[in-house]
């Protein structure tokens, strides 16, 4: 499987919505509640832990509208979104050599499969590209964390993972102190985490 093409968020703030909430995370840390001087912190932490945890998963949580591009047809003719899971395209677009948008067709241009985790898009017809763009090719889908539940309800273990990573890095300020050894993230999160991986290579 040959990986290739960039992706672009169409709206950052509904992938930055926090899973974890600032109150679950205060009582994972044992803070009070009415304590509020490290609440942006606290925030700040939760979301770079939210990010590690579809770093290490290749799976998006919160549901988005993602923009794939790519600059040529693969050989194989088999497009890879591997960011995902994938949800659903919406809309498969190239430039054609007059620098126009050009619509493919499900069915008739491409198929998309979607009994795989990766999500796959299958060609049919391989239509000459504007070789003068960069990036000619360009797909955007719908992805969530659970494709099979319209209530994209994200597990209680990713949760748990999310607050031993933030809760780590709260109390470890520093990337590196004297007389012990900080790991970046808790191995305790990447054994919850591991199960929910997509196996890209």
């Amino acid at each position: 499987m040959k990986i290739t093409g960039t992706y672009q968020f169409t709206d950052r703030a509904a992938h930055d919505e926090l899973v974890v909430t600032l109150a679950e995370m205060k009582t994972h840390l044992k803070i009070e509640q009415s304590f509020t001087e490290d609440d942006d912190y606290i925030e700040a932490l939760i979301l770079a832990a939210q990010t590690e945890v579809e770093s290490i998963t290749w799976r998006y949580l919160n549901e988005n509208t993602v923009s794939f591009s790519d600059g040529a047809w693969p050989e194989d003719n088999i497009i890879y979104l591997v960011r995902g899971p994938v949800w659903k395209v919406e809309s498969f677009t190239y430039k054609n050599g007059d620098g126009d948008d050009v619509a493919m067709s499900t069915g008739v241009d491409y198929n998309f499969d979607i009994y795989n985790e990766i999500g796959r898009v299958n060609l049919i017809t391989r239509p000459t590209l504007n070789t003068e763009v960069l990036n000619p090719i360009t797909i955007t889908y719908k992805t969530r964390f659970n494709v099979n539940d319209d209530s994209n309800i994200i597990p209680q273990s990713i949760k748990t993972a999310i607050k031993l990573m933030g809760g780590h890095w709260y109390e470890n300020r520093q990337d590196v102190q004297v007389g012990q050894s900080v790991a970046d993230v808790p191995k305790t999160s990447e054994w919850i985490l591991n199960p929910y991986k997509i196996r890209v290579f």
